[in-house]
């Protein structure tokens, strides 16, 4: 009845190193849960007005790669637009503090197929080469994020 006793309070000692133990009272289980883990809702429209794109690389929210991404990701089920958020970051919720960098993969001949690609440390999304359609890109991007094992622990 009690296994799990040694473990809550492992955890709770981890917690406590962070956020004093008499300020919990102060909230909800359900917003300690949301500053711990984040929103499970993804909210589309604050990813894409927050998010930053790398300048060496020239893009912008103009650039046709970066339309055909926002294009795809208001496509997306809910239940891709999470996996394309592990896929991104390592973790399926978001943070108020998350913000995605986009950048892109150096265009060579033997890459002009790629994938797209993800450094979840920075929760940074490479972008590959100009496809010749959103079809395409969605279709690689799909791919790419079902492709993942992400570090999201089930």
């Amino acid at each position: 009845m009690h296994e799990g006793t040694p473990a809550m309070q492992t955890i709770l000692a981890g917690i406590s190193d962070i956020i004093p133990v008499h300020l919990f009272s102060l909230f909800t289980h359900a917003e300690m849960q949301y500053l711990m883990c984040g929103s499970p809702n993804i909210d589309l429209d604050r990813l894409e007005r927050e998010c930053t794109y790398e300048s060496k690389s020239k893009l912008s929210s103009d650039s046709v790669q970066v339309r055909y991404l926002w294009q795809t990701l208001r496509e997306l089920t809910d239940r891709e637009l999470v996996q394309f958020v592990s896929f991104c970051k390592g973790s399926s919720r978001l943070q108020d503090s998350d913000k995605l960098s986009i950048t892109l993969i150096p265009e060579r001949k033997d890459n002009r197929d790629a994938f797209p690609a993800a450094q979840t440390c920075f929760f940074q999304l490479k972008l590959g080469p100009v496809y010749t359609s959103q079809a395409i890109f969605k279709q690689k991007l799909v791919e790419a994020i079902f492709s993942s094992s992400g570090m999201d622990l089930q």
